[in-house]
């Protein structure tokens, strides 16, 4: 929810030669519509249902990716449980930063900065369960890419 995940994902998976996946623009490509239009008309729980599927799919590309799923998909055990098989990273940035980014995404759904904490507090502890790092995201892009770039090339290799 605007910690940046299509703007650091581009120039990390083209740094590592693989293809970034972006779950906002699969699902509007798949579903024809926004986030913030499925929200709108179907409802917030059929947004997220369909942002897990959306992961799901993204998830069972049978090459190495960069994925930037919905932060929702946390939510569901299988999106816990495709988060803990990847090397997962959790982006954070302060919550001013945050609500500013908010502000300025028409693709996501609108969200009160009361629930956006309260989604933030509930859904740390699944994330921390299943990411590999968190990295800060307040920063400049160059600095994050770098910091993740680093962290990957500590990583073990990905097997199928």
């Amino acid at each position: 929810m605007g910690v940046g995940k299509s703007t650091i994902g581009p120039p990390v998976a083209g740094a590592l030669g693989v293809p970034f996946l972006d779950s906002d623009s699969t699902l509007e490509a798949l579903h024809g519509r926004t986030a913030a239009e499925i929200a709108g008309t179907d409802g917030v729980p059929i947004l997220h249902a369909i942002e897990v599927e959306v992961f799901r799919a993204m998830a069972a590309t049978p090459c190495s990716a960069v994925i930037a799923p919905a932060e929702s998909v946390v939510d569901s055990p299988l999106g816990r449980r495709i988060v803990a098989e990847a090397v997962g990273i959790r982006l954070v940035a302060d919550p001013a930063i945050l609500a500013e980014r908010r502000k300025r995404g028409g693709h996501r759904r609108p969200i009160a900065a009361d629930e956006a904490a309260h989604l933030g507090r509930v859904r740390a502890e699944a994330l921390a369960s299943c990411t590999t790092w968190t990295i800060d995201t307040g920063g400049s892009l160059d600095r994050t890419v770098q910091s993740i770039l680093a962290l990957l090339s500590e990583a073990p290799p990905m097997t199928s």
